[in-house]
Parts: structure tokens; sequence; C-alpha cells
């Protein structure tokens, strides 16, 4: 055995946060907030989703959700009373497909649009319901999706680009008005919360804008100069970013909450920790399947 190994009991200790260090985390991210509402335009971006769904909506939708690894798509329908059902075909994004020319991902993206609508026999030169695009970003992807939905001979509108994250906070909310804050564990993290419009002082709105608005944190942009990282990140972050780009980027697997029994347990008892009580009765944390995409279908209204 080598004996530059660690032991477990060292390993253990790289990973295990104490209670001041939870604390001088969440002072961090506190400043990484207020930061990227004053400053910051790459983090706590605001969505303009500013009117939340009362859950008596409905209608059918067609919704893409693009992620890291997959690309989901789906029917929508919206069935009021805070129900939605969904009918969707899943795809692995072929690693090729990540480095090469856009047009070739978004041929394949259109290719798996077309799919889904002869799986449910739409007639695709017929569809007149809207369609959505999330989870990609760039100026002109609307006018690259819709010149790739042609090449298939497919008449799509496209409605919305929304965030992921804000579409799981629209799709719970569609369920449940009072919810605050959204949570992304996928091939990366991301949240969304509730802010006052007049709070995001880097950006000039209308006298007449919404008191308050839905805000892409982007928080796994956050941390740099406050999160822990053993030598293990730092060599990750050597063989895996350039060195002009030191940004932390956390990934965690999107089936954590749903499939690991102990994770949720692990959530709820960090968040018991980080407040210091021993039950929590106002914080509930509830797993949404398929949220971005309900998210999406209900912003395109």
């Amino acid at each position: 055995m080598d004996e530059s190994a660690p032991t477990l009991a060292e390993l253990e200790k790289q990973m295990v946060l104490d209670r001041d260090k939870i604390q001088s985390i969440i002072d961090g991210f506190i400043v990484a907030y207020h930061n990227g509402l004053t400053k910051d335009h790459s983090t706590m971006i605001p969505s303009y989703v500013s009117r939340l769904p009362t859950g008596a909506e409905t209608g059918t939708y067609l919704s893409l959700d693009l992620g890291g690894t997959n690309l989901r798509v789906a029917a929508v329908t919206l069935l009021g009373e805070g129900k939605a059902d969904v009918e969707q075909k899943q795809f692995v994004i072929p690693a090729e497909l990540k480095i090469g020319p856009v047009e070739n991902l978004l041929d394949w993206v259109a290719t798996g649009v077309k799919e889904l609508l002869d799986f449910l026999g739409i007639q695709v030169d017929s569809i007149s319901e809207k369609g959505l695009f999330m989870g990609i970003e760039g100026q002109n992807i609307v006018d690259l999706l819709h010149a790739a939905f042609k090449r298939k001979g497919m008449n799509i509108h496209i409605a919305a680009i929304v965030n992921d994250c804000v579409g799981t906070f629209v799709a719970n909310a569609y369920k449940d008005q009072n919810t605050i804050v959204s949570i992304i564990l996928g091939t990366g993290t991301n949240a969304s919360c509730i802010c006052q419009t007049s709070s995001i002082s880097k950006c000039k709105f209308p006298k007449d804008s919404p008191e308050y608005m839905i805000v892409n944190t982007e928080w796994s942009l956050m941390g740099m100069d406050f999160l822990p990282r053993t030598k293990y990140d730092k060599i990750l972050d050597l063989q895996n970013f350039p060195a002009v780009e030191r940004e932390i980027r956390v990934a965690v697997d999107g089936s954590l909450y749903h499939r690991f029994h102990k994770y949720s347990g692990w959530m709820n008892k960090t968040l018991r920790d980080i407040q210091r009580i021993k039950e929590d009765k106002r914080t509930k944390i509830i797993p949404i399947e398929d949220g971005g995409c309900i998210g999406a279908a209900i912003t395109a209204m």
C-alpha cells in the first residue's frame, strides 16, 4: 500500500465542515448575492418572470429541456387545479455534439422533437401551439432553432426561453403559491428565488415595473473566495479549466434526491443545523419532477 495515500480518517477530516465553517459559507453567499444584485452581471440574473401562476391555467405546450447531459422533449398539458400531464422522451446528448458546430446540435434537437410528435401522432406540418426552448444561452438561439425546425419540415413557434431553475420555481408555484425558492440538482446545480425588483440595482427597470421578480442566482459561479476546497478539488480545477477561468462549479447527480433515500434526510438535517433548531416546521423541501418543462409551458402562456 502506498504510504503517502491518506487514511479514511484524513479524508473525512477534509470533507467535514464544522458549524463555524458552515456559517462562514453562509456569510460568503450573502455577500455574493448582494454583489450579484448590484454589480455582477453573471449572477443574480433577473428572469423578468414577475407573475406566478394561479393553478387554473390550462393548455398544451411543447417544451424542450437541454441540460448538460440529456435532452428532454415533452408535451405538457396543463389541466388546471395545479395539475399537469407530461408525455416526454429523453435522449443522451452525444459527446461529439457538445463540441461541434451548434447547427449539428440543434438539428439533433429538432430530430428529437419530431420523434416525440410522431410518437404522439401529431402532424408536424400543422402545429399551431407554442414551442419552448430552455437551457441554452445565445443571442441568436431562437433564429437558430427556427432554422433547425424548418430543415426538419416543422412549423414550430418558440414562445419563451426559460432557465430550468426559473421553470422549476414556476412549476411548483402552479401547485403551491407559497414557493419561495427552487433548486436544481443535475449535472450542475443552481437556484432561483423571489427578489424585490428594486433590489436588482445593477439593472434599470421602468418605474412601473412589478414589485417582485424571480431571480436566477447562478450560484455555481459563486464561492471562489469562500467555499472550502480540498487538494482534490484543486487538481480537478487544473485538469478541467483553463488558467484564466477559475470559477468553481459543483456537479451533483440529479437523481440524488429522488433515488438516494438518505440524501433528503441529510438536506433537512443540514437546514436544521444551520438554523440551530431541532425541528423545522416552516421549511419544506418538495421534490418536483419535470419542473423545468412544466414551468416553461406556464411561462409561455
